[in-house]
């Protein structure tokens, strides 16, 4: 993408437009329909390039002035897909 904004051959446009359709294809990505299909794409390649499976981190118990009614997060998807999102957002 950056390349292509670069390129001085291309019109303005047609910049645009790329842009465009990258921008929906993001907004796309980030549904929560969209995410364990993604997820699973992201650990089916871990597999097959022999990483280490992503795991919950270690939970620790937070100072009783922070405890409150909060959701725990129990699976990999749980945990993930707050962040995940985050980072698609910048």
């Amino acid at each position: 993408m950056n390349r292509a904004l670069q390129a001085r051959a291309d019109s303005v446009a047609g910049l645009m437009e790329s842009v465009q359709m990258v921008s929906e294809e993001i907004t796309a990505m980030r549904t929560d329909d969209n995410f364990p299909t993604v997820l699973q794409r992201c650990q089916d390649l871990a597999h097959e390039l022999n990483l280490e499976p992503r795991q919950l981190p270690r939970v620790t118990k937070p100072p009783a002035r922070y405890t409150g009614p909060a959701q725990v997060q129990t699976t990999l998807r749980d945990f993930t897909t707050p962040s995940s999102l985050r980072l698609l957002t910048v």
